[in-house]
């Protein structure tokens, strides 16, 4: 096994004089290498009290930047005294101290002083076999210091003995943290919850156990017994998020995500919950939910896509008065902008249509929102599939939605008619997705535009059409004459009160009023008519209508 990954299996806590970045965070951890007065001592943090390379103005080399880095005036000293003379019962192991720098380590304990101390502290140091003199004045000197030494043999597999040992030591600690969590497989009960979640603590593969035990667990109520102890705790809390890490490594900036155990818990929660609604974990999970959309604002919240994906699965598991309609959606546009816009399309299907679809609210806003999201990046051999899936999820909401707010339904789908007109009038048309599928999405608008208009009521209807009359895009004032003709016996009184000659602005569509309804004409609508046709220009007679 890798070296640093045994060290990460073993540690909890990571200080370093080195300035290289072979030890990588993980588990939520950050790269700290300035110390200052507000600097604390947190999980999974690699912390380079001696600089490193990615900060070099702060990298330590000479003996009077040692003597400048460790003046009791520098906060690095009293960062220190709180991680080895604290009133707990931290375990310190030295790893990689050589010659060089064992006149650095006693500095350093006579600069932030001598305290009766709990720790536990050990060294690994390397020997040849027959150096017991040396061993033994070793000892000594770092008994002083309240340091045990454990010793390897180089003689034998070299340096690389260290991950040996190290790997035995992980070993005795995997058992031992076996055996304590044995113990965690139990209800938890006022006197054992607080025994518990120190286990927990202690170390984060002791935490990941404990989480796959409750997730796997096949008795339901055990995993939701600890919801309430695990909230009371700060769990839930959004500051544990893990954020994008982002490090510069061999000149190349890289990102990396970690993964937040407890959102899956959460999960679980949110579908047993969904079985056997209880008010208030229904509350708690969305007052939880909520925290992490908004932490530590909508703006400037946390990324992490695991972690947003769970939340979107918990969201869709929320009963349909625990869900904020306005925050759903900052949610949404926050993933959209972040995250893949083809993989999100899926989700909302998969998670939030099928859940919502009775919601007048929720289902308003879902249709907004996806005909709202914009292509830019989107591959263009998944083009294809991304709109379809988008016309689908349409349908299914149109369809529901005409049942209860069919005027609604009209003007989310004329505005969205109005922003791809538009948006296409003022893009290149050069090769790219929207220039081929523009008459497609056009296409499937219009059709669902008039397919709703069926479901409003004549007076409300009239207006419609007056309204889009006005507009002075022609295809929308195009689809005004066409609502006529599909519902000609209606509205024909719009149609012969025109001011505008229709065959100017809309070809077709009064092409089509005339051959299907001709036979309906009245001698004066005759007469209206053909005072259109003989307005117009001869080569626009020609051309366009003849």
């Amino acid at each position: 096994m890798n070296i640093y990954q045994i060290i990460h299996n073993l540690g909890t806590y990571f200080i370093t004089t080195n300035a290289d970045l072979l030890l990588q965070p993980k588990n939520g951890g950050e790269r700290i290498s300035i110390i200052d007065k507000d600097t604390k001592l947190q999980k999974h943090n690699i912390y380079h009290i001696h600089g490193s390379i990615n900060d070099r103005q702060n990298m330590v080399f000479t003996l009077e930047q040692y003597i400048e880095r460790y003046k009791n005036s520098n906060p690095l000293v009293k960062f220190l005294k709180k991680v080895f003379f604290p009133r707990n019962d931290l375990t310190i192991l030295f790893l990689g101290y050589g010659m060089s720098e064992m006149e650095i380590l006693q500095f350093f304990f006579e600069k932030i002083g001598k305290s009766q101390s709990i720790q536990k502290r050990y060294i690994f140091k390397e020997y040849f076999h027959g150096d017991e003199d040396l061993i033994d004045a070793d000892e000594a000197f770092f008994k002083s210091m309240g340091i045990n030494v454990i010793e390897y043999y180089i003689d034998t597999k070299g340096y690389e003995g260290i991950t040996d040992e190290l790997a035995i030591i992980e070993g005795l600690k995997r058992e031992i943290i076996t055996e304590r969590c044995q113990r965690l497989s139990v209800k938890p009960t006022p006197e054992n919850i607080q025994e518990i979640l120190k286990y927990i603590k202690s170390n984060i593969s002791v935490e990941e156990y404990f989480f796959k035990t409750i997730l796997s667990e096949p008795d339901y109520q055990y995993t939701l017994d600890w919801f309430i102890p695990l909230y009371e705790n700060g769990y839930f809390n959004p500051e544990n998020n893990p954020k994008i890490k982002k490090e510069t490594r061999l000149g190349e900036e890289m990102e990396t995500i970690q993964r937040w155990i407890v959102i899956h818990y959460l999960i679980r929660v949110s579908y047993l919950n969904k079985q056997s609604p209880d008010k208030h974990i229904s509350s708690l999970l969305a007052k939880i939910i909520y925290q992490i959309i908004n932490y530590p604002s909508i703006s400037e919240r946390t990324l992490n896509f695991s972690t947003d994906r769970g939340v979107l699965e918990i969201i869709g598991n929320l009963s349909v008065e625990e869900i904020n309609v306005t925050i759903l959606k900052m949610f949404l546009t926050s993933f959209i902008n972040n995250y893949s816009k083809s993989g999100l399309i899926f989700d909302i299907e998969r998670y939030l249509i099928r859940n919502f679809l009775n919601c007048e609210k929720i289902g308003q806003m879902l249709l907004q929102f996806i005909l709202s999201i914009e292509k830019d990046n989107i591959d263009i051999f998944k083009f294809r599939m991304y709109e379809d899936e988008v016309k689908k999820q349409a349908l299914i909401l149109i369809e529901k939605l005409l049942e209860i707010n069919p005027i609604k339904v009209f003007c989310i789908l004329s505005a969205k008619l109005y922003i791809i007109i538009k948006d296409y009038l003022n893009r290149d048309h050069e090769f790219s997705p929207d220039f081929y599928s523009y008459d497609d999405l056009l296409k499937f608008i219009k059709i669902q535009l008039l397919f709703s208009f069926k479901y409003i009521t004549p007076g409300i209807g009239g207006r419609i059409i007056d309204k889009l009359l006005k507009k002075k895009e022609k295809t929308l004032r195009g689809i005004a004459i066409e609502l006529i003709d599909n519902n000609y016996s209606i509205y024909k009184s719009i149609f012969w009160e025109l001011k505008e000659n229709p065959i100017v602005f809309s070809i077709p569509q009064t092409q089509n009023i005339f051959a299907h309804h001709h036979v309906e004409f009245s001698e004066k609508e005759i007469a209206i008519a053909n005072a259109w046709i003989d307005s117009l220009p001869n080569d626009h007679k020609e051309e366009n209508y003849e």
